[in-house]
């Protein structure tokens, strides 16, 4: 996928770096949002399902980042890609 409209779509299952990188340059995906995804997948995985330890540690904090990326990111800093 490419472009704003594609970002709008981006299944996060199936996502590429890009396709995540162009979502949230359009504003259609926040680095709290996509933190959000991933700790879900983790419980899915990890927490409830076959639950496959593959996740030794979480950061305590990560929302709490991810808030302070997103305010920098609408301030017009942007440090890369997956800020």
């Amino acid at each position: 996928m490419a472009g704003t409209a594609a970002a709008r779509n981006v299944e996060f299952d199936d996502a590429t770096v890009q396709e995540l990188e162009a979502a949230m340059a359009s504003g259609a995906l926040t680095s709290e949002k996509l933190v959000e995804l991933c700790l879900a997948r983790i419980q899915a995985y990890d927490g409830q399902g076959p639950k496959l330890h593959a996740v030794m540690q979480l950061n305590a904090k990560a929302l709490e980042q991810a808030r302070a990326l997103d305010a920098e990111r609408k301030a017009g800093k942007v440090r890369s890609g997956l800020h």
